[in-house]
């Protein structure tokens, strides 16, 4: 939740601190591919979806709800510009 709060880099030294863990055993637990289905069902919808956003470097982030349907959830992060829609015309 540190990235979901807005804490990016600290939560990116925790990402670094969990794949040393135990000469590289955090990093074959939890790697990019497959730390997602490793918690869905397990963890909140909300943190969830942060989990997805950090992994893609992104503002927002999707899980499935309590409602089992896609729910998309958008996190203030400093350093990282918002996600942009389609351009506008003026």
């Amino acid at each position: 939740m540190l990235y979901g709060s807005g804490r990016v880099a600290e939560a990116e030294e925790e990402w670094d601190t969990l794949q040393e863990a135990q000469d590289g055993l955090g990093a074959a637990l939890y790697n990019k591919r497959v730390a997602l289905d490793r918690i869905k069902g397990r963890w909140p919808p909300r943190a969830t979806a942060a989990l997805a956003a950090f992994l893609s470097l992104s503002d927002t982030g999707t899980a499935i709800g309590y409602r089992l349907q896609a729910e998309t959830y958008t996190f203030p992060l400093s350093g990282i510009p918002p996600a942009k829609g389609p351009p506008t015309e003026p």
